[in-house]
């Protein structure tokens, strides 16, 4: 992730789902891609369901799935806490919108 100071920006690593910055710090967060690599082994579990393969799921996939959907709503409360009232999250995604607007619709925001 970027932080910009002046003209500046500094580029920090850190778990998504504990940001070391203030509540309310950013103004706007891009995320591109950040949801969709924590919520893979869950939009997996969603194919297996929409159209079953030979391949039987797994207990250790199903729980895969549980576990990063968890930390999908994880990231979304950080990125809800980091806003500034008012602010914006914008998601680069490459899923389906039928697939992350329940989990986007769940955070504390208003989704157009």
């Amino acid at each position: 992730s970027g932080v910009v100071t002046g003209s500046t920006i500094h580029y920090v690593q850190m778990d998504a789902t504990e940001l070391d910055f203030s509540d309310g710090t950013f103004s706007a967060v891009v995320d591109k891609g950040l949801l969709d690599s924590v919520m893979a082994a869950s939009d997996r579990e969603a194919l297996w369901a929409d159209k079953p393969t030979k391949k039987a799921r797994t207990a250790k996939d199903k729980k895969a799935g549980e576990a990063s959907a968890t930390q999908g709503a994880a990231v979304l409360r950080e990125v809800a806490r980091v806003l500034k009232p008012g602010g914006v999250y914008i998601a680069v995604s490459y899923e389906s919108p039928l697939r992350r607007m329940p989990l986007l619709s769940s955070a504390p925001w208003k989704v157009p």
